[in-house]
């Protein structure tokens, strides 16, 4: 396996949902890992507080650009159309857990992702006047981000 030297071009960093499908027209992705640290100050510190591991979280945000198809005129799977609707509907078993993965899936350098199990916390669709429809949706990991690297 090849590995680039130098900075990775963002563009060769995408979103896939969990069919290794790229999340519909993609332009932008954040992957977010937090720790909340717990206090171990006892009265031997000195006045300064300790801490120590705590527990972990991720988040993602993803925003594109808003298609019903894709260039050959074909409807989009997993696109955000369907996200977007499986959380509007009454059925509240329809708005379960997406799989996302964010990486790199290129044969010349291997695959190197992050992929895990998300709730989406919202979604929106924006559309200018003469400008791109676009959406933001962000979501918050339920469980390990694993990585893997082919």
């Amino acid at each position: 396996m090849a590995v680039p030297s130098g900075p990775l071009n963002g563009t060769d960093v995408t979103v896939f949902s969990g069919s290794n499908e790229i999340i519909a027209f993609g332009t932008s992705c954040t992957v977010n890992i937090t720790q909340e640290p717990r206090d171990r100050t006892h009265k031997a510190s000195g006045g300064w507080r300790k801490l120590t591991e705590g527990l972990r979280s991720w988040t993602i945000d993803i925003e594109g650009l808003y298609a019903w198809a894709d260039a050959s005129g074909s409807v989009l799977t997993n696109g955000v159309d369907d996200i977007f609707t499986s959380y509007i509907t009454p059925d509240r078993t329809a708005r379960g857990e997406l799989t996302v993965k964010f990486g790199t899936n290129d044969s010349d350098t291997g695959d190197t992702y992050y992929s895990g199990t998300i709730w989406v916390n919202s979604i929106s669709l924006s559309a200018g006047t003469e400008d791109n429809a676009t959406y933001s949706l962000s979501g918050e990991g339920d469980g390990v981000l694993s990585v893997t690297v082919a």
